[in-house]
């Protein structure tokens, strides 16, 4: 009786510390989000951490920072907001403009949520900060679903893989890019589960991720060919190889493909697949980016060529049997669509796999005693920290200063586009 007694006295104390963590968690982040942002990764085991980092996302949806002189989608995402604020839009015009011969959208997220918005506003912060909802949501959850999976204190190495796997599709490309990127942390959200739980609803959920962008639909489709065909882990690993090879792919063969597709879809997958793109594929002037982005990538992309041919040739045998499964998942997407990477805007879809391998190598760095495959990670490392600054630099060219110097009491009240990189540029 003394035991049962002093137990429940030891659970209520603990209960109360708990309420407090709580309360000084969530009351840290209305004085100050950063703060309590770094507290919340400091103690991630705390069950109101990812919270914190889903509110935190929220906040830097309004208090995003559009550049003047920008050409990103969040710049036609805040135009369109005011256009149906000022005009006599309705729901009906809604519909039929989607589904309009030559839309250039077949999604419903996004118009339908930018719709919503503006019954109320015209201000593009408030829809930014309806964004950050959802994608802060998945995106917390994403991570914390393996966080969740550590068994001990995380170690440096594994420090280092889940900041980069945080980075691959972060909360900046989320807002700026919506629709497909949202849709990416929705599918992952789904895929993942399923290799794990096998459970039929988070092949569902992962399909959902058409309707955030229509371009899912050809995940989708390589998600149930790996659930028709299993893990066939030498198939998948020779089709990954062999991927690294291809540098040309036949435009007209693709175009026949999606030809068999009806009409509202091939007409939005022209500038992707279309004569024009083709040409511009084959000039080299599509998509162009600054230097530091193409190594970044590039080292990124043989980084996980490396690993994954380590873990094929001397640890793949040894691999526990989710694992195993993840391993064959993220080979089998990763070789598809870098099979596929030269098509305009396809190369995208990497970023997905990038996730599903970047999951199973922090898995097995920080669960998996094997100090060659540390030591991989430690050779590889320059290449991995040179992705995170490059995926910083660009997160502080739309995170605005209002981010760190204020919080979501007085953010509202201050109107300012200035992201931290623009500020910094000033002050120096």
């Amino acid at each position: 009786m003394l035991y049962n007694q002093q137990g429940n006295i030891k659970y209520t104390f603990d209960l109360i510390d708990s309420v407090r963590s709580y309360r000084e968690a969530y009351l840290l982040f209305i004085l100050q989000p950063a703060i309590a942002l770094f507290y919340a990764i400091k103690n991630f085991n705390a069950p109101y951490s990812k919270n914190i980092v889903w509110l935190f996302t929220i906040f830097y949806g309004i208090t995003f920072a559009i550049t003047p002189d920008s050409t990103s989608d969040c710049v036609s995402y805040s135009k369109q907001l005011v256009m149906m604020h000022e005009t006599e839009f309705n729901i009906s015009m809604l519909i039929s403009n989607l589904y309009a011969s030559g839309s250039r959208t077949f999604d419903i997220y996004q118009p339908f949520t930018t719709f919503f918005v503006s019954r109320f506003t015209g201000n593009y912060h408030v829809l930014f900060g309806v964004f950050g909802v959802v994608l802060g949501y998945l995106y917390s959850r994403n991570i914390w679903y393996l966080l969740d999976k550590v068994n001990a204190k995380l170690k440096p190495v594994s420090v280092l893989l889940i900041v980069l796997f945080a980075f691959i599709v972060g909360i900046n490309s989320g807002i700026n890019g919506v629709r497909f990127w949202t849709a990416t942390h929705l599918f992952f959200f789904g895929l993942i589960r399923y290799v794990f739980e096998k459970k039929f609803k988070f092949i569902l959920i992962a399909a959902l991720a058409s309707l955030f962008h229509f371009s899912f639909l050809l995940p989708t489709a390589i998600m149930m060919f790996y659930i028709l065909f299993g893990n066939r882990i030498i198939i998948y690993f020779i089709l990954f190889v062999v991927s690294f090879f291809i540098y040309d792919i036949d435009f007209g063969i693709i175009r026949k493909a999606v030809g068999i597709l009806p009409d509202a879809f091939t007409e939005r997958t022209e500038s992707y697949i279309g004569e024009g793109a083709e040409l511009k594929v084959s000039a080299g002037t599509f998509n162009q980016q600054p230097w530091y982005l193409v190594y970044a990538g590039m080292g990124l992309h043989y980084s996980i060529f490396l690993i994954v041919c380590y873990i094929f040739l001397f640890e793949r045998k040894h691999l526990p049997t989710l694992y195993l499964h993840l391993f064959a998942a993220g080979i089998f997407f990763y070789g598809i669509f870098n099979s596929i990477g030269i098509v305009p805007s396809a190369g995208r879809f990497l970023s997905l796999a990038a996730m599903l391998l970047f999951s199973l190598f922090f898995l097995l760095a920080q669960n998996y005693e094997n100090y060659k495959f540390n030591r991989l990670i430690f050779v590889t490392s320059p290449f991995l920290v040179l992705f995170i600054i490059v995926a910083l630099r660009r997160f502080t060219s739309t995170a605005n200063y209002l981010l760190f110097l204020a919080n979501p009491l007085i953010a509202p009240f201050i109107e300012s586009d200035t992201s931290i990189w623009s500020f910094i540029d000033r002050v120096l």
